[in-house]
């Protein structure tokens, strides 16, 4: 007998333009992601597994691998691609479930727990997503939505953030899938390279184990990569030891509740404009930040400083300030800027910003995965990596420390 989720076609989303060198290293990196998951899919039992993008090279890799190649001409539509996949595939097979991932989603991910969300899939009224807000990982049956949703004067939307508010709107039902880390980890950034490197770098242990050689390859051919990884040693040291870690953006309540309960670390968090690209308010210019609040008060030095002097290390989703700048920066420009590098950055406010956070070594500037999925990936490797006397070393250090006079 069939697996009841073995009429679920699978398509890999990863196109678009890559910029400068370090758009396209991130590029690379998700792209040797996104052949590994056709490996992966293939083998948790999907009965169809794509690539869709406008790049021939990663098609006709994904084609030497079995994975269909869905060519989608430049430049890439995101929402009119995915909807003449759903279309296609509602006229095909009625009961067919349709499974997006985006480019660089689920690339921790291995054939187990793809096979996990798949098992889900029944009600054919439900959306699957592995986000509640901005899903980059979302099931649903296209033949349950009604004809208006293909209508040619309806729009789907240009990205993913917001897939699950669109289908639902359409009358398809949420739902969430069990959350884990793997499950909310994607590469969009440098910080995400970098913590892969950091993870490279424990193999074998805890989520290290899923990178392939080939993964590991591309890590290799980013010099930058090495650094980041060495901020997120600092960022783990200070989670393990029982210091002060600070969050700032979108961040996630599930990761820090996940964070209290496996470390003895204290966690600061400042969580702002969660679903700030769903639901259009960047658009619509109606993001507002506390963070970009004191920089404007302030100045971005003196935010660094600020935060340098709150905690042992810092992770921050840069992206909430600058949308509360309304600041417009091209991909390249952002991922200079989280690096530290001001050449090319054309806004004076997010060059000094990116300058003066870089300046303190233990903290990592990106986007929303490195507050949600990146920091709970970092925790979980680490709890599999550090054995059970170095973690009650680290709860007693800081009880002791909460035991001493004055520290409340």
């Amino acid at each position: 007998m069939s697996p009841p989720f073995a009429r679920t076609s699978a398509f890999v989303f990863e196109g678009g333009p890559t910029g400068g060198p370090l758009g396209r290293a991130v590029a690379r990196v998700r792209e040797r992601l996104a052949l590994d998951r056709v490996l992966a899919l293939r083998q948790a039992g999907a009965g169809e597994v794509a690539v869709v993008s406008d790049r021939p090279e990663l098609l006709a890799a994904a084609g030497r691998l079995g994975a269909h190649a869905y060519p989608a001409p430049p430049p890439f539509d995101w929402g009119a691609t995915l909807r003449r996949i759903a279309l296609d595939l509602a006229r095909r097979d009625p009961e067919a479930w349709l499974l997006y991932v985006g480019g660089g989603a689920g690339g921790l991910l291995g054939p187990a727990g793809w096979s996990r969300l798949l098992a889900f899939l029944g009600d054919p009224k439900a959306v699957w997503q592995n986000n509640a807000q901005s899903p980059d990982i979302v099931a649903f049956c296209p033949a349950a939505l009604p004809p208006e949703a293909f209508a040619p004067e309806v729009p789907w939307p240009a990205s993913d953030n917001a897939l699950g508010y669109f289908l639902s709107g359409f009358g398809l039902s949420r739902a969430l899938w069990p959350n884990e880390p793997a499950l909310n980890f994607d590469v969009d950034t440098p910080a995400e390279v970098g913590l892969l490197a950091w993870l490279a770098a424990h193999a074998g242990e805890g989520l290290a184990g899923v990178l392939t050689p080939a993964v590991r390859r591309e890590l290799a051919r980013a010099p930058w990569a090495a650094e980041l990884a060495r901020r997120f040693e600092r960022v783990a040291d200070a989670i393990a030891r029982g210091g002060e870690l600070l969050l700032a953006g979108r961040v996630s309540p599930t990761a820090v509740v996940r964070l209290n309960e496996r470390w003895p670390c204290r966690v600061r968090v400042v969580s702002e404009e969660r679903g700030m690209k769903a639901l259009g308010r960047v658009e619509r210019g109606l993001v507002r930040s506390l963070l970009g609040a004191v920089a404007d008060r302030l100045g971005p030095r003196e935010l660094a400083s600020l935060l340098a002097s709150l905690a042992d290390a810092a992770l921050v989703d840069t992206r909430v300030i600058l949308a509360h700048w309304r600041v417009r920066e091209p991909e390249e420009a952002r991922f200079s800027a989280d690096l530290g590098r001001t050449e090319g950055v054309r806004d004076p406010r997010l060059g000094e910003l990116a300058a003066a956070l870089w300046s303190q070594p233990a903290l990592v500037m990106g986007g929303h995965t490195l507050v949600y999925g990146g920091v709970w990936t970092l925790s979980e490797a680490l709890y599999a990596a550090r054995g059970p006397v170095e973690r009650a070393t680290g709860r007693i250090r800081r009880s002791v420390n909460e035991c001493q006079p004055g520290n409340g």
